[in-house]
């Protein structure tokens, strides 16, 4: 009988669930169980893993989007939100990085999903960024809405360009 969890054995990276598992008699009990029941159970099981990860990773990229942003923003003191421009572009090149090492890298899915479902999803803030620029058109600074909606478009799109590009030449 086939279990979704079986993995290659000669797939690189640990699988992210082994580190977590408290209960391996539990699991071992589940998988060695005969039955449609225990499948389905340890489907579930491995599902709530999947978006325990995922979870994890979002809340590590929105502590670290607000930690960035937050200094950036104390260092720069203007009204412009330059410390989301940042963890946007920041966050598009991490984003472009991760993608060509996943496209050589036989990496576990959980891996995959805590860094770019996770924490590249909760660190970019596309959300913020509209926001702020309807607050700059709403203040009156036109201009400054503009500017910022063309920047943070330009520099996003141009640090996820340069991720693949540079990781690529880098990996070749």
């Amino acid at each position: 009988m086939v279990y979704p969890d079986k993995f290659d054995a000669e797939r690189v990276g640990l699988p992210l669930y082994s580190l977590f598992q408290p209960y391996p008699r539990l699991f071992g009990a589940l998988r060695n169980a005969p039955g449609l029941r225990t499948i389905r159970v340890f489907r579930r099981l491995r599902i709530m893993q999947h978006l325990l990860f995922i979870a994890l990773g979002g809340a590590a990229g929105a502590l670290a989007r607000y930690g960035v942003a937050t200094a950036v923003q104390g260092l720069w003191g203007g009204n412009w939100p330059l410390g989301t421009l940042i963890v946007n572009g920041s966050g598009s090149l991490l984003i472009g990085v991760v993608s060509a090492l996943l496209e050589r890298a036989a990496l576990h899915p959980d891996w995959r999903s805590l860094l770019t479902l996770g924490f590249l999803g909760a660190f970019t803030t596309f959300s913020t960024f509209s926001l702020e620029t309807v607050a700059l058109w709403e203040q009156g600074a036109t201009g400054a809405a503009v500017l910022y909606g063309l920047a943070s478009i330009s520099i996003c799109v141009a640090a996820a360009a340069a991720g693949l590009w540079l990781t690529r030449g880098i990996l070749a």
